[in-house]
């Protein structure tokens, strides 16, 4: 579950002196437009893109020259509960365990949906189909190949995904028993995504990048799956106590935080329609980042090029 990782917290984020602001930079979205880049968003479960980046995802589908793909890792098969009515609004009922092969097929159609929210076409939503919760078990090669292969595909210019080391000064969860919204169980040290970040900084960036190199996994470029070198690569990122090192950061107005909002309610499974769990959660970790960088609500990033 991504649980408003990407939009971060602050250690004690209400008994804890005011964050100062942060220097970053906004990121670039209309240049984005203007060079006609394209996005891939790579996360861990079927419900991240929509909570670490729903603003930003907003504005690329805005911005109708941005071409947006994502690749998901994980099935999600390890975490919510399945149902049996499907429809555009439908109410609570009957949220019930099942079985993760159950799970894993219930959490790919929101998936789809949510990325349909945002103008992300369902061919365009790429998955490797591992379990939830054990990346850790896979061997880098496998998964670095996989994400590789994706990225040479799809020839985006900017990718997204997540920070690929443990934050060990964001908020305590109480091991789950802090009140909500405090209470979720990943603020910076979820194996799942920090192992997926790390796999798509060695497949995407610098001397070492698989991607930009035919000679490593020379298998694809043997099959025509040729070398790509991205231009643009964020992690989710999330401020400490004293500060994280974000450098972008985008503002989300009224409009982008009711859509980011709407478009993570589609996760049935994970928020079982609790619609004001999701929109309290949602204010309040994209506050904490819009506190970061001298903004209400934000979403916040580290950027590397």
């Amino acid at each position: 579950m991504w649980l408003f990782l990407a939009t971060v917290v602050v250690a004690g984020a209400t008994n804890h002196a005011p964050m100062r602001r942060l220097a970053a930079t906004p990121l670039n979205v209309t240049q984005w437009a203007v060079d006609g880049n394209s996005v891939l968003v790579i996360t861990a479960h079927p419900d991240d893109a929509e909570g670490f980046a729903g603003g930003l995802l907003a504005t690329l589908q805005d911005h109708g020259a941005i071409n947006v793909s994502y690749l998901v890792v994980t099935s999600g098969n390890a975490g919510g509960k399945c149902y049996d009515d499907w429809g555009p609004r439908p109410g609570p009922s009957g949220f019930r365990a099942c079985e993760k092969e159950e799970l894993g097929f219930t959490r790919r159609r929101e998936m789809v949906a949510a990325a349909a929210y945002f103008g992300v076409p369902r061919e365009q939503v790429y998955r490797l189909g591992l379990d939830d919760g054990m990346v850790l078990a896979h061997h880098e090669t496998s998964i670095r190949r996989a994400i590789t292969a994706v990225v040479r595909t799809v020839q985006p210019h900017v990718v997204l995904t997540h920070y690929p080391y443990p934050n060990l000064a964001a908020q305590p969860t109480c091991n789950g028993a802090c009140p909500a919204p405090s209470s979720f169980d990943d603020m910076g040290f979820h194996p799942d995504h920090q192992r997926v970040g790390w796999h798509v900084m060695n497949a995407c960036y610098g001397s070492g990048s698989a991607a930009s190199n035919d000679l490593i996994f020379d298998d694809l470029a043997f099959a025509g799956v040729t070398k790509w070198t991205i231009s643009e690569l964020y992690f989710f990122a999330m401020p400490g106590v004293d500060g994280a090192p974000i450098t972008h950061y985008h503002e989300l107005t009224p409009s982008l935080l009711e859509r980011k909002i709407t478009a993570s309610a589609i996760h049935r499974s994970q928020y079982q329609d609790n619609i004001s769990f999701i929109n309290a959660s949602v204010r309040f970790w994209d506050g904490q980042s819009g506190a970061a960088v001298g903004f209400p609500f934000a979403e916040t990033f580290v950027g590397y090029y």
